[in-house]
């Protein structure tokens, strides 16, 4: 409406224009006339008419020049109307946005000196754009940036979408996060003037990321937690598990606690051996369980300690803490004005087994969701390994008790190899016990030596305890032992390294020995220390085709043997063994440690 008004204005202006034109022309045209015709000195009424009509004639083109000119005068004022009238409302719709953007939007000189800045700049900074039009970039910025944001500006001045991150300082000295792009600014000769920029507050992406991180932080905890749980074998490390937990939050104390009837008895070392750090565990043989508490002593903010660390009393604490998870059945959380609790239950089997509690101090604000879900899902990992465990152990207990019973049913076939069978596995349980071997491992070379012959229930009992020399017919027959007593147990599901030791214990490190002839490395220890003792017991035995060796023919043997035959570890422990009588061997005719109970 406003347009059109200035477009009415104009137009009439624009037509009085026009007429004042016309008539200081014909005013000027008439003139003209009166001197001409003066001047040529005529004054007839033909000549005053002759003027008037050549007044008229020349009045009627100028009208028509000026009249034609005007209009496209006209159209070309009204284009540049609605022109300008564009280029404001497109201005305007641009200073708008400028005005409301939440960045910051400035322009400033070579040196720095703001020359324009949109009101987001007040807000952010706290000072007003007149303020701000009067000082140089630097007056915005935090003391450690004073000098930087500078130096990099005429580092970087042929640089365009230079991006900078540094915090800005508002009026009350609050430091603010931005990210500051650059652009520069040249004259038509390519000379610098100045810069136009951009400040980004960045404040809530610095949250997020920071939340980000934090979320990495716990998934590499839980990876972590995770990765040893896989890997554990037989006692589950709870003091490295509380540690990663505690390390990865602000958690001051933690402990894990299984009941009298949690299917874990597993025993853990109480020892210490982080300075930094403490970890107590207590244990009643009388009252099994398992208690572990760790103390982070480093300082996060307070936190006495004394809720539920193992020194300060925190063993009955965290009974009670046990108690009211089992009955809530869920996670429990308190906080005694000095500290905040977190008590997760340790579900084995779908049955409450015990608890995982951790305190944080009053000043963490407590645990935050992420935290919850880290913590529950360790105490979940946790519980799944302790069901593995126990699968585990029952499962190596049918296997032991299926060897017994294996055993057993040869002493009908043949009562020497069935004696032979287990004071060899009493005497490699006692060498692998010496040479460091797990008890894991000291189990299944056990139930290895008791399976090691089992091939010769194949075999004529008549071959087997004949008293003669054996013919290469019966000697390969008797050979043939070890691929049959493997073929044998290949239905049981063994483990791969207890059918080894059935296949190798006649193996040889110089690859005299059989069935395939192997030689050093591809023969496992236990399968090497399997095949030393079947010699040495053999030996030490007696048969009814020869009475038992002496102890020096034994030692002599192992001797002759080593590092050829035998591994050298392996014949030195034993050389030490029969020498100190610490094993009671056949040649000694007494009764035998039991070999397996």
């Amino acid at each position: 409406m406003a347009s059109e008004i200035v477009r009415k204005d104009s137009k009439v202006q624009i037509r009085q224009l026009e007429a004042l034109i016309l008539l200081m022309a014909g005013a000027t045209l008439a003139s003209l006339q009166i001197v001409h015709y003066m001047l040529l000195g005529t004054g007839s009424a033909f000549t005053a008419l002759q003027m008037l009509l050549d007044w008229i004639f020349g009045m009627a083109v100028i009208f028509l020049l000026v009249h034609f000119s005007f209009r496209e005068i006209i159209k070309i004022h009204n284009e540049l109307v609605l022109q300008r009238e564009q280029a404001t409302k497109a201005e305007k719709r641009i200073q708008h946005i400028i005005d409301t953007t939440q960045d910051i939007i400035f322009t400033l000189d070579s040196e720095g000196n703001f020359t324009f800045a949109n009101k987001a700049i007040e807000e952010v900074s706290g000072y007003t754009i007149d303020k701000i039009l009067t000082n140089n970039i630097k007056y915005l910025l935090s003391p450690e940036y004073k000098t930087f944001v500078p130096d990099q500006l005429k580092r970087f001045k042929e640089v365009a979408g230079r991006h900078l991150y540094v915090d800005l300082m508002k009026s009350d000295g609050t430091l603010v996060p931005v990210e500051l792009s650059f652009i520069p600014i040249k004259n038509r000769d390519g000379e610098l003037i100045g810069f136009q920029g951009i400040a980004r507050y960045i404040s809530e992406r610095k949250e997020v990321e920071k939340a980000q991180k934090e979320k990495e932080k716990y998934l590499k905890a839980i990876a972590r937690v995770g990765q040893i749980l896989l890997e554990t074998r037989k006692d589950i490390p709870y003091k490295k598990i509380l540690e990663i937990l505690c390390h990865t939050s602000e958690i001051n104390n933690a402990f894990i606690m299984l009941g009298d009837d949690s299917p874990d008895k597993n025993r853990e070392s109480n020892t210490v051996s982080k300075p930094e750090s403490s970890v107590t565990g207590s244990e009643s043989p009388e009252n099994p369980k398992v208690y572990i508490s760790y103390t982070d002593k480093e300082d996060k903010g307070g936190g006495t300690g004394a809720s539920i660390s193992g020194d300060t009393g925190g063993e009955g604490v965290a009974k009670d803490l046990m108690q009211l998870s089992k009955k809530e059945g869920a996670i429990v959380s308190t906080c005694n004005g000095t500290s905040s609790n977190l008590i997760l239950p340790v579900m084995v089997n779908s049955e409450f087994a015990g608890v995982v509690g951790f305190e944080k101090p009053v000043a963490a604000s407590g645990f935050k969701p992420v935290e919850i879900n880290l913590l529950a899902t360790s105490a979940t990992m946790l519980a799944q390994t302790i069901e593995r465990q126990n699968a585990g152990k029952q499962i190596k207990q049918h296997f032991v008790h299926l060897t017994k019973m294996m055993s057993k049913a040869m002493f009908a076939v043949d009562p020497y190899t069935v004696s032979h069978q287990e004071r060899l596995a009493s005497l490699a349980a006692f060498i692998g016990e010496k040479l460091g071997l797990t008890e894991d491992e000291l189990e299944w070379l056990q139930v290895g030596a008791l399976l090691h012959d089992i091939g010769k229930a194949a075999i004529p009992n008549t071959i087997l305890s004949k008293p003669g020399k054996l013919t290469d017919e019966e000697w390969v027959l008797i050979r043939s032992h070890v691929k049959r007593g493997y073929e044998m147990l290949q239905g049981m599901n063994l483990p791969e390294h207890v059918m080894n030791m059935v296949m190798n214990h006649h193996e040889r490190l110089n690859g005299s020995g059989y069935p395939h002839g192997i030689r050093k490395d591809q023969l496992s220890l236990e399968a090497r220390i399997l095949g030393i003792c079947d010699v040495v017991e053999a030996m030490s035995s007696h048969r009814p085709y020869r009475p038992a060796r002496k102890k020096d023919e034994i030692i002599e043997e192992l001797q002759t043997g080593r590092e050829k035959l035998y591994d050298a570890r392996v014949v030195d422990l034993l050389v030490d063994v029969i020498e100190r009588d610490e094993f009671a061997f056949g040649y000694q005719t007494a009764n035998l440690v039991p070999a397996m109970t």
